[in-house]
């Protein structure tokens, strides 16, 4: 339960990008390792990109990794120069000396000269997996044992990740994480800088939203977006937190369409960016849709092209500076690739 006593803030970077509906999206790199790539997230550190994803033959397969893949900027043109596995199913049962059946859904996130990585084991399906922590002060050369995060009296399952991290206050920072056991409910972790976990306050107890993503907007107000599960709407589901995240308000499906699908948003300057499946059957159209500050309104102003019908899903955002980022799975179902792309528009360094 959170600690009522404390007070969080956001910590808004004072330098972000700024996007018109006009926008250019150019290709960096197809990232993978075996047959299924997925749930990729990114990360910037030290002027270096860090790309995270898990791999194996399907996507519960004992197989599974995680994998981190590392860019340089050479002569104006991001590069991708190192791949490697930095957890697998042998390594984590050495360490941990507790069998899993696989892992998955990475997350990255990087404060300070730190980057600090979450990823799920599972003993079966889904709802058993339990969130690690782990962290890497060498630009991901080498990286600290995993740790279980404690948040759960029920054995510890069903905790699961797929949003951004969150810088806050007092050297502290915030994941939106996701529960799956019994009832689907959005919860906010906070940790301390020696990745402890601190504080837990619940998003959401609706039974049919999962897998937050949230965007800081002032340093207490925050909007919070999930993907939807068991409902018949098939729309983004929508709320906010004015007090640091100790609260979160009682939300509401916007007219967004979501197929069951992962999500991503980010703040820019002048307003939001948001990556989604803008349909309530597939995941085959992946667009990115733009609310000014002053304006509910959210309009499309891209759509990948896919002429092959594959799935473009599962998108993670980063703000860097004057740069966005974006990565998403795209492949067949079932042959999944990692595309990293770099978004440019008004103000942004081409």
């Amino acid at each position: 339960m959170l600690n009522k006593n404390n007070e969080y803030k956001f910590l808004i970077p004072s330098a972000l990008p700024k996007i018109t509906t006009k926008i250019n999206v150019q290709n960096i790199d197809t990232l993978s390792d075996n047959i299924y790539n997925h749930a990729s997230a990114i990360t910037e550190l030290n002027n270096k990109l860090f790309v995270t994803w898990y791999s194996g033959t399907v996507e519960t397969s004992p197989n599974t990794k995680i994998l981190l893949a590392t860019a340089d900027k050479v002569n104006n043109q991001w590069s991708f120069f190192d791949k490697r596995v930095i957890m697998d199913k042998e390594k984590y049962q050495a360490i941990s000396k507790k069998y899993i059946h696989h892992l998955g859904n990475p997350s990255i996130f990087s404060q300070g000269n730190r980057l600090w990585l979450f990823f799920t084991t599972s003993s079966g399906g889904w709802v058993t997996s339990s969130l690690n922590i782990m962290y890497s002060d060498n630009q991901g050369k080498t990286w600290s044992s995993p740790k279980v995060i404690l948040s759960s009296p029920i054995l510890n399952y069903s905790s699961l990740t797929r949003g951004a991290g969150v810088t806050l206050n007092n050297n502290n920072f915030a994941l939106p994480v996701y529960k799956e056991f019994n009832n689907l409910t959005g919860r906010w972790f906070i940790f301390d800088n020696n990745g402890q976990l601190i504080d837990i306050s619940e998003m959401t107890k609706n039974g049919m939203t999962l897998q937050p993503t949230v965007v800081p907007i002032s340093d207490t107000h925050a909007l919070a977006f999930y993907r939807e599960m068991y409902s018949q709407k098939k729309k983004i589901y929508f709320n906010e937190s004015f007090d640091g995240g100790k609260n979160w308000t009682t939300g509401y499906f916007t007219k967004l369409n979501n197929p069951g699908a992962g999500i991503a948003a980010v703040k820019v300057k002048n307003g939001i960016l948001l990556a989604y499946n803008d349909s309530t059957e597939n995941r085959q159209n992946l667009s990115l849709a733009y609310k000014s500050n002053n304006s509910e309104k959210w309009q499309n102003i891209y759509t990948f092209e896919n002429e092959e019908r594959h799935d473009l899903s599962y998108p993670f955002l980063l703000t860097s500076d004057k740069d966005i980022f974006l990565t998403f799975s795209a492949g067949a179902p079932g042959k999944l690739k990692i595309k990293v792309v770099e978004i440019k528009g008004e103000n942004i360094n081409a």
